[in-house]
């Protein structure tokens, strides 16, 4: 700002008033010098000698912000030092000289203008750094469900860091108000802070394995109060020994909370249907350079939580945004076509693998099946023997438990292979 505006000229006195340009002469040295303070009590005294003078607030206004170098809507800090600064420069705008009104108006312009842009590229550069954050997390983790709790984990974590309070009524610490101000504008800033809804989304089953996390906790210090009744009734002491809290915990377990955590997002979610259902970009002008960054971001979260893309065209997304980002479509399309192609062999490969050990294992049945037939045989050829030898008795008995055996073999051996294939190879 200092490049666009001579700062010295819009704060000087034009009145002719010495008095006035002395304090304003000794304002500019101690900021020179770096003694804000001593500068800030300068012109607050000037404010009270002539308020009707701009010199003083506009002065006030260039101390506050170490000469428009501090500022910013996204922070608390920031927001208030804005506010004195906006504060102070009203209050000179409205009585300033009409040689050095459009000036003035410009330089108010060009102020809210860069605010604006300040907040849109801090949230933007926050938001790409939370999804980069999710995805290098959920990189090592395959299991959609565990996944899924590890986004909630850190989430929880970052509104436990805020006290849970500040997002009453704001989007990571920044007003709603001032997003959706803002947000008219940019329509980046209205995207990006879109994202929220996706995490509260998925933050509902997390709250719900909480709840029952919590009452699974209620039902066993229930039942570990119950025992310590009854063992002071029976005047065994207050407390209980190892063993007891063992056996309680074992009939009241109380699990770690990933345990409780069902994924149940809706699967009809989509970027499409979340950039539509909130008009993102109806009546926004086309001229916001962050737009690209914040899809992409949103291409990579939306491969954490494993929804889909959709139709973006049918979304509303204007052409100079969409052939921005039609080359990164086409890239996740090809990466999508790939996995798939990926899975796919590796499916061919695992039945490939399947077969062949169920043909080995059929062909080991088969041999010892035969080899089982064989020991029959013989034990049969015995029964035979016995014949020979007049003993016909002896070789009834051994010619039926041979036939006996050999059926119960080769059926007991086919069954055990049924049950090997449906059980153990499928």
């Amino acid at each position: 700002m200092k490049e666009l505006f001579d700062l010295d000229y819009l704060g000087k006195d034009l009145s002719g008033n010495a008095e006035i340009q002395s304090a304003v002469d000794r304002g500019l040295a101690f900021m020179k010098l770096e003694k804000w303070e001593k500068a800030l009590q300068v012109f607050e005294e000037l404010i009270d000698l002539h308020p009707e003078s701009p010199c003083g607030w506009f002065g006030k206004s260039r101390v506050v912000s170490n000469d428009y170098t501090i500022f910013g809507l996204s922070t608390q800090d920031g927001r208030m030092i804005t506010a004195q600064v906006s504060e102070n420069l009203d209050a000179a705008a409205k009585i300033i000289d009409e040689s050095r009104k459009e000036d003035y108006q410009k330089f108010q312009a060009v102020y809210a203008e860069y605010l604006k842009k300040d907040l849109v590229e801090s949230y933007v550069a926050s938001f790409k750094k939370v999804v980069d954050t999710y995805n290098a997390a959920a990189g090592f983790i395959a299991n959609r469900n565990h996944r899924l709790y590890m986004v909630s984990d850190i989430f929880n974590m970052v509104l436990s860091d805020n006290d849970g309070e500040v997002y009453n009524n704001s989007i990571y610490g920044i007003p709603e108000e001032i997003i959706s101000e803002v947000g008219k504008d940019y329509p980046s800033l209205k995207f990006a802070a879109l994202h929220e809804v996706l995490l509260r989304e998925a933050m509902k089953p997390y709250y719900e394995a909480q709840n029952k996390q919590a009452h699974a906790k209620r039902v066993q210090e229930a039942r570990f109060e119950q025992r310590k009744g009854w063992n002071q009734r029976q005047g065994f002491g207050y407390s209980l020994d190892r063993d007891e809290v063992e056996k309680l915990s074992k009939e009241c377990p109380v699990y770690e909370l990933s345990h409780y955590y069902k994924y149940s997002f809706d699967p009809s979610w989509s970027l499409a249907k979340l950039i539509k259902n909130n008009s993102v970009f109806t009546d926004a002008p086309m001229c916001d350079e962050n737009v690209k960054d914040v899809f992409k971001a949103y291409f990579k979260f939306f491969s954490v939580l494993d929804l889909p893309i959709g139709d973006l065209k049918d979304a509303g997304v204007p052409d100079k945004y969409y052939q921005e980002i039609e080359e990164e479509l086409q890239k996740i399309e090809e990466e999508q076509k790939e996995q798939k192609a990926k899975e796919e062999h590796e499916k061919h490969i695992q039945q490939e693998k399947e077969r062949e050990q169920a043909a080995a294992k059929a062909a080991e049945y088969k041999s010892r099946k035969w080899m089982l037939v064989i020991v029959c045989l013989l034990f049969g050829n015995f029964g035979i023997h016995n014949f020979m030898m007049g003993e016909t008795k002896k070789g009834i008995i051994k010619l039926l438990l041979c036939w006996t055996g050999i059926s119960s073999l080769i059926a007991l051996l086919d069954m055990l292979k049924l049950i090997f294939d449906k059980y153990v190879i499928s």
